[in-house]
């Protein structure tokens, strides 16, 4: 199965959006410095500036210290081991 990631973004009471991302396990996590990469910690400023280089297409990602920014998985493997 396709292992896929997306920047998502969050308002107080609302989804914003979710842009998926170019990028491999290995890059992802030399970005975000964790071993686990979806976790459910909100992203810093400066992952999120670094990750939208990854985005795919036309996509333009500012930072507003108002929202909250989240790297998240789309079509992930059932087993942990094909993607941790």
């Amino acid at each position: 199965m396709h292992v896929g990631y997306c920047l998502s973004c969050y308002g107080e009471n609302s989804y914003v959006f979710s842009a998926p991302l170019s990028t491999t396990r290995d890059e992802a996590r030399k970005v975000l410095e964790r071993k686990h990469l979806i976790n459910g910690d909100p992203l810093t400023e400066a992952q999120v500036r670094a990750l939208r280089e990854h985005a795919l297409g036309e996509v333009e990602i500012g930072w507003d210290e108002n929202l909250s920014f989240f790297f998240e998985g789309r079509n992930l493997p059932e087993d942990d081991s094909k993607w941790l």
